[in-house]
């Protein structure tokens, strides 16, 4: 048995000398024979029959001779080049029958990568997408900050005028531009925490809410808008004051 198997059925007890019921299987005729007791000999560690991204499947192991099947798989571990083990395990296996073939033989590498085949494919989408929307976020902060301090020109110039410095025109500036991106930081990881069941379909081994990668995303957000903002910021600084007043 799998360890999936003792914790759901056993309460976690020691397996070994227990006996369970199991309906036996006849090959020669449909459906399965009457009830069989097994004798459990070995607990094995738990096992992912459909995929790595799949939850453990609670699972059991019998020899050909309890449980005899149509279909039979080979597994073999070795060291070396992956074509050459296979190469000799289809010599290995023609020694006994030259007629037997090896149907599509994989490397656990491979197995595990056509596992996640469909799940890499949204997340590259969604990365793409993701990508995309925070090269238009700082492109419409850069925008919409160069005109409203364009606008504040008359402003800047006067604050110049009275002794306000390069630095602190900067950084009031930089100051009203980042309380919307504060903001829409806030929504975001809101949203985020929102959607934690349909952001975990799409995600293997990782939390949604990891608060590491959470926080990581957070501050090269803020970090990439707040560079939007001190482009059009220290523009606004380097400007004459008096040739602003004049023109007005």
């Amino acid at each position: 048995m799998n360890e999936s198997f003792v914790k759901a059925y056993l309460s976690g007890e020691n397996a070994l000398g227990k006996r369970i019921l199991v309906e036996k299987i006849a090959p020669s005729r449909h459906g399965l024979g009457p009830m069989t007791a097994w004798q459990i000999v070995g607990v094995v560690a738990d096992e992912k029959a459909d995929g790595v991204d799949q939850v453990e499947d609670v699972g059991a192991y019998a020899s050909f001779a309890q449980d005899p099947v149509v279909g039979l798989g080979l597994v073999a571990r070795g060291t070396g080049d992956a074509g050459t083990l296979i190469k000799s395990i289809q010599m290995a296996v023609w020694r006994f029958n030259k007629n037997q073939v090896l149907s599509a033989p994989m490397t656990m590498q491979r197995i595990k990568e056509e596992s996640l085949t469909f799940r890499r494919l949204p997340a590259v989408l969604l990365g793409g997408f993701a990508l995309l929307a925070m090269v238009l976020a700082c492109t419409g902060i850069y925008g919409v900050l160069s005109f409203v301090t364009a606008w504040r020109k008359q402003e800047l110039g006067i604050r110049a005028v009275l002794g306000a410095s390069r630095g602190a025109l900067v950084r009031m500036v930089v100051g009203g531009g980042s309380i919307p991106v504060f903001a829409g930081i806030g929504l975001g990881l809101g949203g985020a925490a929102g959607l934690t069941r349909f952001i975990r379909s799409m995600l293997f081994a990782t939390d949604p809410l990891d608060m590491t990668t959470m926080a990581t995303v957070a501050l090269l957000l803020l970090s990439v808008a707040l560079i939007a903002c001190l482009v059009p910021a220290w523009r606004a600084s380097r400007v004459d004051p008096m040739s602003v007043l004049r023109q007005e």
